[in-house]
C-alpha cells in the first residue's frame, strides 16, 4: 500500500504510521538516492537510521537482480500492528517525488531488522558483533583492514575483493560496488574494522519487537 511520498528535490518529507510494514519499497527513479532515510518507532526506539551510500549498501541484500534505481528494505519478519511509526526522508536536487510503499507478508511479526550506520575513525580499530549483515562500501584493497574472528575460532583477514566475490554466494553475480560480509548463518563472532580513512560502515542485525538497541 501506499505510505506517503517524498516531496521533489532537496526536502525533507515526514509520514506517521500506526503500523510497520514488513517491507519498505521506492524508486527514486535517477541515480541519486534520497541523502536520508530515519525511521522511528515510538517506544522502542530508532529501527533506520541511513545515508544515500548506506541505503544503497542495504537495499539489495541477497537479491540477485536489482531494478535500478530501486529500494527494498526488510524492516521486520511481518506486520507489526498498534506501533506509532514516524518515517523521515530527505530528497535531494533534482529528484521527483518519490512515492513510499510498504508490503507485508506475514502476520505479526516479532523481529526488526535494524539498520543502522557508524563512524569510523581513521587508524583505529572498532569491533561489530551481533550483525546479520555488514557493509563496508568505502573499503580499499589491502589499505584497510578487516579482521574477522568466527566462533569455531578461525580468524581470516580479507579485503574488498573477498567482500565482493562472497556476495557470489547470495547475489549470483559479482558487484563491485557490494561490499559486504554476510552473517545470516551467525558463524561470525566479530569483525574488527580499521581504515586508513574515516568513513561509515553500516550494519543490519535483528531486534526483538519492543526493544531496539543502538550499540555496535
Amino acid at each position: 500500500m501506499l505510505l506517503g511520498t517524498a516531496t521533489a528535490g532537496a526536502a525533507q518529507t515526514v509520514i506517521t504510521l500506526n503500523f510497520l510494514p514488513e517491507y519498505l519499497l521506492f524508486n527514486a527513479t535517477t541515480a541519486n538516492a534520497p541523502s536520508l532515510l530515519r525511521i522511528d518507532i515510538e517506544g522502542d526506539g530508532n529501527l533506520v537510521n541511513l545515508d544515500a551510500a548506506g541505503l544503497n549498501a542495504l537495499c539489495a541484500i541477497n537479491m540477485p537482480g536489482r531494478v535500478p534505481f530501486n529500494y527494498m528494505l526488510q524492516l521486520a519478519d511481518g506486520l507489526v500492528a498498534n506501533k506509532v511509526v514516524t518515517i523521515t526522508i530527505t530528497n535531494v536536487v533534482g529528484n521527483p517525488a518519490i512515492p513510499l510503499w510498504g508490503r507485508s507478508k506475514h502476520k505479526s511479526g516479532t523481529t526488526y531488522l535494524q539498520m543502522m550506520q557508524f563512524a569510523c575513525v581513521a587508524n583505529t580499530g572498532r569491533e561489530f558483533t551481533k550483525f546479520s549483515y555488514l557493509a563496508l562500501p568505502a573499503a580499499v584493497t589491502v589499505n584497510d583492514l578487516i579482521l574477522v574472528d568466527y566462533r569455531d575460532g578461525l580468524t581470516q583477514r580479507i579485503d574488498a575483493v573477498e567482500m565482493q566475490a562472497d556476495n557470489m554466494l547470495y547475489q549470483n553475480t559479482v558487484v563491485a560496488t557490494v561490499q559486504g560480509i554476510n552473517n545470516t548463518e551467525s558463524r561470525i563472532a566479530k569483525v574488527t574494522f580499521q581504515p586508513v580513512l574515516a568513513q561509515n560502515a553500516y550494519v543490519m542485525r535483528m531486534q526483538p519487537v519492543g526493544a531496539i538497541s543502538g550499540v555496535a
